[in-house]
């Protein structure tokens, strides 16, 4: 049952690999909109299909991320750190640095504009709807929106979305890059699962983000580098190891 968990949390980590952004508190969300530090961000993390409660134990309960006008960095970590799952994005220059390491091993990959555009494409389809309805989340507004899957028997994902924070182009590297909102909450389809994500806090942070963060405390050239498709494998490779 161990090494099973751990492996359908290597599915789950690349799910949120491509998928985070940023939230911030009611007592210093216009502050923090406004300061030009970096803002840390943490999301809680569920799954809400997933009943078998073992299962569960292993899977990680929050996501922590560092935002900043056009940058991010992001990570996930399963339960004692048995897998660790670190991200970043410059909007920039159009790239994408990703690290994993697991049981198997440590991989690292880089995406480009193109490999982004075609890696998303594959995605499932889905509409945004306008605003339905306006909320507030940690004192910030928010416009609440519905995205519905072309795939009908993929349930609709809310999406709590916000403009305050001026981030630029905020979802150009993830699924619902048509929504040019900053997203406070949302959730994850993906290869059958579905993970809900919502921000809990944000901190300001003088830590600058850069793309050697995802290395952690390992030098780049003790990662495995794959190309996009080659980690995709890695990836099937596991979920075939999990139905096995």
């Amino acid at each position: 049952m161990l090494k099973s968990s751990k492996l359908l949390f290597a599915l789950v980590s690349l799910t949120v690999s491509i998928l985070f952004f940023s939230c911030a508190t009611e007592s210093d969300s216009s502050e923090a909109a406004e300061s030009k530090s970096n803002l840390e961000v943490v999301y809680s993390v569920e799954f809400p299909f997933i009943k078998d409660k073992t299962l569960l134990k292993w899977f990680p309960t929050e996501y922590k991320a560092i935002i900043g006008k056009h940058e991010l960095y992001g990570e996930m970590n399963s339960k004692m750190n048995v897998i660790c799952n670190r991200f970043y994005a410059n909007e920039k220059e159009k790239v994408i640095f990703q690290t994993l390491e697991n049981m198997s091993g440590n991989y690292s990959c880089e995406m480009e504009a193109l490999d982004v555009s075609s890696f998303l494409d594959g995605m499932l389809e889905m509409i945004i709807s306008e605003p339905i309805a306006d909320t507030t989340i940690l004192g910030v507004n928010c416009k609440v929106s519905i995205a519905a899957f072309k795939i009908d028997s993929v349930p609709a994902v809310k999406l709590y979305h916000t403009n305050d924070f001026g981030i630029e182009n905020p979802n150009w590297y993830n699924q619902y890059r048509d929504l040019n909102s900053f997203l406070m909450g949302y959730e994850i389809e993906q290869f059958g699962m579905r993970m809900k994500l919502m921000a809990t806090s944000l901190t300001k942070v003088n830590r600058p983000i850069h793309s050697e963060l995802v290395y952690g405390d390992r030098k780049p050239g003790t990662y495995d580098h794959k190309k996009p498709k080659e980690l995709q494998k890695v990836y099937k490779d596991m979920i075939n190891d999990f139905i096995e």
